[in-house]
């Protein structure tokens, strides 16, 4: 009898304690829900309301997305185009674009292609079957091309996909840090980096790419952190399709299959089946599509490596196209990895995140048009940025003794300054007066005036252009 009134009070406890349990749960459930979704609505609002379209090269993407879609055919031969679409004997973009008409397009082997690579077009299926439902269409019932519709497509895609990304971003972050640092980095890496004044414009081939690159590291980081093997078929087939959106995609993928093979040995024949079998599938549509087993846009040939010390310095440091100029609180990330490298949780993928970072780096100042042609700041580059957001959630989460963080609170005003300065700067790339600068700059012919800082691209519309630059009568 005994024993059982006391128990009483024992199951009582245990019973408030275990609601009391849920109801935390439920609402730090709840309370995530709410900044992910305050996060992803206040990138979509600043996006969508980013007046700058830089449609170059992702021109006509999606219109070959609607041509798989109603035609099940990715020969863009029976639509009435705007312009007249060059014949090559190989499918290659050329190198200087705008005075190539159509640069976009190719005739080859007879057909009418898009030359660029077509994972963004697929990936994007949805979205445009979405968009047609709604009456928006990058093609008329005759066949006629309206780009106004790709327009609207593509700025509403890039604008719901970043935002998407700041979600990712900031849940990536959560896996180490508390939600208001996470937050903070999200916000970081998509205003104050090239994800706002370029991958958001258009569907360049990048948009999507980071996105998935985010979503690998977001798998990768859970893995390391619960000490349990990654998912390795989904991260293949995600690599996959960063490789199907962008040939870059091969450093990132060449990394991560090293990293598994040394430190998650018994995922990796899973992991290597399942990119075998995209692999083929690449392969088998490639020479369907081009003719080849490899897209011209994927060929290694177009990799020079001529000048390298000059193109190193024109994406890094250079005023009109240097990440450190475009994104300074890179250079405080950098810093901070480094300081607190002794202290740094999960050093071996901030050791991966180094590495691709670096090779992309180095194989896109192996381009012979280093600069990217008509675009804002180091859009060439886009691809680093989710290694180095994960590098700076890395960095925030180092755990250094007393003795080393004295100077924690210089360190807090240094990064608050920088990261003001990257937003600002990629925020006047998001409006287009500072597209005049490709045009006055006429950078494809002269990218020597990428180091020019009398006149730096983050400055156009401010300030006036040199003489020299403008011409007789400008």
């Amino acid at each position: 009898m005994t024993e059982g009134f006391e128990s009483t009070p024992h199951a009582s406890e245990r019973a408030r304690h275990s609601g009391q349990t849920m109801m935390r749960a439920t609402s730090r459930k709840t309370r995530e829900l709410a900044i992910a979704s305050s996060l992803f609505l206040l990138a979509f609002a600043v996006f969508g309301l980013s007046r700058n379209l830089d449609v170059g090269d992702s021109a006509f993407s999606m219109l070959l997305s609607e041509s798989i879609l109603h035609r099940r055919s990715v020969f863009l031969d029976r639509y009435k185009l705007p312009g007249e679409v060059p014949h090559l004997e190989r499918a290659i973009p050329p190198i200087s674009p705008q005075v190539s008409g159509i640069y976009q397009l190719g005739i080859v082997n007879g057909h009418v292609i898009y030359l660029y690579p077509h994972g963004t077009s697929f990936l994007s299926l949805p979205f445009v079957a979405v968009a047609n439902l709604l009456g928006v269409h990058t093609a008329n019932a005759e066949g006629h091309y309206n780009g106004r519709g790709e327009f609207i497509i593509q700025k509403a895609l890039a604008t719901f996909l970043m935002a998407l990304l700041t979600v990712i971003t900031y849940w990536t972050a959560r896996v180490l840090l508390p939600a208001g640092e996470s937050a903070i980095i999200a916000i970081v890496c998509v205003f104050g980096t090239q994800v706002w004044s370029s991958a958001s414009r258009a569907m360049w081939s990048s948009t999507w790419l980071i996105l998935l690159a985010q979503i690998a590291i977001l798998e990768l980081l859970r893995s390391e952190v619960s000490e349990r093997p990654p998912r390795a078929v989904t991260l293949a087939t995600i690599l996959s399709w960063m490789y199907f959106c962008r040939p870059t995609a091969s450093i990132p993928i060449a990394v991560l299959s090293v990293y598994l093979f040394w430190f998650h040995r018994r995922s990796f024949i899973a992991y290597a089946a399942t990119g075998a079998a995209w692999a083929i599938a690449f392969f088998a549509y490639s020479l369907l599509a081009f003719g080849t087993w490899i897209p011209g846009y994927y060929a290694g040939s177009r990799l020079t490596f001529h000048d390298l010390p000059v193109h190193l310095a024109g994406l890094l440091v250079s005023p009109s196209r240097g990440l450190f100029v475009f994104v300074p609180t890179l250079g405080f990330v950098l810093y901070r990895v480094t300081r607190n490298w002794r202290w740094l949780p999960e050093r071996r993928l901030a050791g991966a995140a180094i590495l691709v970072a670096a090779l992309l780096t180095l194989a896109t100042a192996g381009y012979p048009e280093w600069w990217g042609g008509y675009s804002y700041g180091p859009r060439v580059l886009t691809d680093t940025v989710p290694w180095f957001a994960l590098l700076a959630i890395l960095g925030l989460a180092a755990a250094p003794p007393l003795a080393v963080r004295k100077l924690g609170r210089v360190e807090a005003c240094i990064a608050l300054a920088l990261a003001a300065c990257s937003i600002a700067i990629n925020a006047r790339g998001a409006f287009p007066q500072t597209n005049r600068w490709n045009v006055v700059a006429d950078i494809d012919h002269h990218p020597e005036r990428a180091f020019d800082w009398s006149y730096p691209q983050f400055l156009s519309g401010l300030i006036s252009a040199p003489q020299a630059w403008r011409g007789p009568g400008s």
